[in-house]
């Protein structure tokens, strides 16, 4: 069959204008469960990319055509696809067609005749190439499979749990309760601030016992200008561990800690060895070294006491999911992912500074040890009031 453009009609073609943008807009209007952040490869548009393809005269040489083609003309970067089509021609007649190679604009069209030709099966049983438009990447949802498939055909399996996440099955009623609960804690840890600057709350929990583990605000304005609503209550849930960076003046009620002082707090820094000393840096760089290991002389002899009491503990917030009521910046974005959180809910997005779905998508970055799901707009307005209302 000779020809130079793709087989497809035009049609076909236009039923994929932006329909990656529709998903992501079916999502959004979705309001009984949190909306996923997923990876941009999950909710990318279609992209095709042209090969050369050409009819298999003798269908008893496909098999063979297929070894050798994969041998002088493999397929690097579209593995995804299958190598082999068949096209009905009538209810009694079908056609096979094979592809050979991806088209390159820097390359000649007929630079890879040459080693068809070197091989007589490959010469004796393909046809005339022509171009045909293909899927570029790999189908990751069932979406995706059914666009790639209308221009040929792709391998795909598919991941239930995302299909699930899409379809926002992910979450029933009683969950979705749960979700809204545990952000309402975070809302109101905000709406408790005698600051202004920075309404954030945050909770971390158990999911195993639906019990918070650490609520807390936002302290950039009232302590140090790390302590994040994040950071904060990363650093509470070390503090239920026997360990911790600040000095936190915090308490344990009901097995959830929380800050005592709603206003102010301490910028003391902890000793390397879990225990906490007064000095300011300005009076430790006066000191000697051998003053200087004084300090924590004491704390360390505690260390056993610690780590015994760590071994029983899972490592920091491993199994836990946090509530923000904001969209976390990329310092807490980073902080989660060493914490080894499970799963993270905000409420409202961060246009400027926001991580986790807004300016970048830290969570889904593939060098990264641990990763975890986000969620976005659990009670997205009320968040999204509490800056409203900010002088």
């Amino acid at each position: 069959m000779a020809s130079d453009v793709s087989l497809e009609p035009e049609a076909k073609k236009a039923r994929l204008n932006n329909t990656s943008e529709e998903l992501l807009e079916k999502i959004k209007e979705e309001a009984t469960f949190p909306r996923p952040v997923l990876a941009d490869e999950y909710t990318r548009d279609f992209e095709a990319v042209q090969v050369y393809a050409a009819d298999v005269k003798d269908k008893t040489q496909t098999s063979q055509l297929i070894r050798v083609l994969n041998e002088i003309l493999p397929l690097k970067e579209l593995r995804h696809l299958r190598r082999v089509r068949c096209c009905k021609i009538n209810d009694d007649e079908s056609l096979l067609q094979i592809i050979l190679c991806v088209r390159s604009e820097k390359e000649a069209d007929n630079s890879f005749t040459q080693l068809i030709e070197q091989n007589k099966t490959a010469a004796k049983s393909l046809g005339r190439p022509f171009v045909v438009d293909v899927a570029k990447h790999p189908p990751l949802t069932r979406e995706q499979f059914n666009q790639a498939s209308i221009f040929w055909p792709v391998n795909f399996h598919e991941d239930k749990y995302v299909s699930r996440v899409l379809r926002g099955d992910l979450f029933d009623k009683d969950e979705v309760s749960l979700i809204e609960k545990f952000m309402r804690m975070a809302i109101a840890e905000a709406k408790n601030m005698r600051s202004r600057k920075f309404p954030i709350g945050a909770v971390i929990v158990d999911p195993q016992k639906n019990h918070p583990i650490a609520a807390c605000h936002d302290l950039r304005c009232a302590g140090h200008p790390l302590q994040h609503a994040v950071m904060v209550c990363l650093d509470l849930v070390a503090h239920s561990q026997s360990s911790g960076a600040w000095k936190l003046n915090c308490q344990e009620v009901n097995g959830a800690w929380a800050l005592k002082d709603k206003g102010s707090q301490s910028q003391q820094r902890a000793c390397c060895c879990g225990r906490f000393y007064s000095k300011d840096c300005s009076s430790v760089q006066k000191e000697s070294l051998d003053e200087r290991f004084t300090h924590c002389r004491e704390p360390c002899n505690l260390l056993k006491d610690t780590d015994n009491k760590c071994k029983s503990m899972p490592y920091l917030c491993t199994g836990y999911d946090l509530y923000v009521t904001r969209e976390p910046c990329s310092m807490c974005a980073m902080a989660l992912v060493h914490s080894r959180i499970r799963r993270v809910f905000y409420g409202c997005s961060d246009n400027i500074t926001g991580a986790l779905g807004s300016r970048y998508k830290i969570h889904t970055q593939t060098g990264l040890n641990h990763h975890y799901e986000v969620f976005c707009g659990v009670l997205e307005d009320d968040c999204r009031t509490l800056f409203e209302r900010t002088p």
